[in-house]
């Protein structure tokens, strides 16, 4: 239930390799871990499944000898530049790809963290101007010019002049 409000690659990782109950069983609520041993999150007298890091590796495809996985990690695929914040047909083109290069046994389609970060290059480390790279200055600034803010001086930071 929970790796499906994670979203992202980990959401499309679960519909793929999930039960086909996955979904029926997410929106029955928490699991019976949650329900029977209190164990997960809370908020007030709310409770709800949590995803250990542990869980978001194996998912993944992380092996236990070796570094590399089969999916990218997803902090790596959250904070990346090619990441909207939705599942696009692009991702999902790529993700058939990337299950097909799996499914067939190439060795080069698992992928150390390096060589995810690499190709899922961080917003951080964006540069390029481009305003179509959700989370990125030049998003921000399009996005507050058409709203009607001016954007051609750099912002104030100290709010007490």
């Amino acid at each position: 239930h929970r790796f499906l409000s994670v979203g992202g690659i980990i959401w499309r990782i679960a519909l793929q390799f999930g039960p086909n109950t996955l979904i029926q069983e997410a929106l029955a609520g928490p699991s019976s871990d949650v329900t029977r041993w209190k164990s997960g999150e809370t908020l007030d007298d709310l409770w709800d499944d949590t995803v250990t890091p542990v869980e978001l590796e194996i998912l993944s495809g992380q092996g236990l000898e070796n570094s590399v996985t089969c999916w990218p990690p997803h902090d790596i695929w959250t904070s990346s530049t090619k990441w909207a914040g939705f599942w696009s047909e692009k991702d999902e083109s790529w993700f058939q790809l990337q299950l097909a290069n799996l499914s067939s046994g190439n060795t080069e389609a698992p992928k150390t963290r390096k060589d995810w970060k690499r190709f899922y290059k961080p917003i951080a480390d964006d540069r390029s101007g481009d305003s179509s790279i959700h989370g990125s200055e030049a998003f921000a600034r399009d996005l507050f010019q058409k709203l009607g803010y001016r954007v051609d001086r750099d912002p104030i930071w100290n709010l007490d002049t």
